[in-house]
């Protein structure tokens, strides 16, 4: 159960509504951090190492975006860890555009080796996206081949992103 996240999160939006004169000022942009579960051990992050237990269900995650102050939530960055790593990713997303009726970028980074997980996310997400929404996907290199390796803590992190980049980049949707 993800009792302390949601906690955090209720924190976070009841100092926002304080801070906002108790009026709840709407939210745009929300970067939202999925899960702390990550396949790369970067040199600069150490999210890898942290434990990822007690990560929000779809159901928790409902409730989140039903809060009042998403209402006018137009763009929404899924993060990790590595976002697909979540078996629900696509479903949250699915999710977010129900929810949202303003949204019209949802976007993801990601490291970009887990190709296999990766592609059929994004077909998922793709299936049903709305026609006024853009599914966005950031593939993260650091350097040439071996400073990317280097930095990212996987001797095949590089070539294996850009697989994916190049599986991806021969997607065809209007809305990706």
């Amino acid at each position: 159960m993800a009792v302390p996240v949601l906690q955090q999160v209720r924190n976070g939006l009841a100092f926002r509504r304080a801070y906002a004169g108790n009026a709840g000022m709407p939210v745009s942009i929300l970067i939202l951090q999925m899960t702390k579960a990550c396949n790369c051990k970067c040199e600069m992050c150490s999210i890898w190492a942290m434990a990822h237990k007690g990560e929000m269900t779809l159901e928790e995650y409902g409730k989140l975006f039903r809060d009042p102050l998403f209402r006018d939530l137009e763009v929404l960055s899924l993060t990790g860890g590595e976002p697909f790593i979540r078996k629900d990713f696509a479903d949250i997303c699915k999710l977010a555009q129900d929810t949202f009726p303003k949204l019209k970028v949802s976007s993801c980074p990601s490291n970009g080796v887990l190709g296999q997980l990766i592609i059929p996310a994004v077909a998922k997400v793709l299936e049903t996206i709305r026609p006024d929404v853009f599914f966005k996907i950031g593939i993260s290199v650091d350097g040439f081949e071996e400073a990317h390796n280097k930095v990212r803590g996987i001797p095949t992190a590089y070539k294996r992103a850009l697989e994916t980049f190049e599986k991806l980049s021969q997607v065809e949707h209007p809305n990706f």
